[in-house]
């Protein structure tokens, strides 16, 4: 995917959205599971494989690269 900073991308609901607990390395600190599909601002590609920031509900999230899609112009995504 070529998704870059700044760009809306579409999570469709049931995705799980986790951050990472910044004091140890792989621990996950919070997850959330979206129960509707949302349009979110992505922050960029990180470190970590195939994962993607993005912004929900005003904090950085991270979610896997797979579950979620570039915005294209005059596309319905039913949300």
């Amino acid at each position: 995917m070529s998704v870059r900073k700044g760009e809306l991308v579409y999570v469709p609901a049931g995705v799980t959205l986790h951050q990472d607990d910044p004091e140890f390395t792989g621990i996950v600190k919070s997850h959330v599971c979206l129960e509707e599909p949302r349009y979110l601002l992505c922050l960029g590609i990180t470190r970590k494989a195939n994962t993607i920031a993005v912004v929900y509900e005003g904090a950085r999230w991270l979610a896997k690269e797979r579950d979620i899609y570039q915005v294209h112009e005059k596309r319905d995504y039913d949300c």
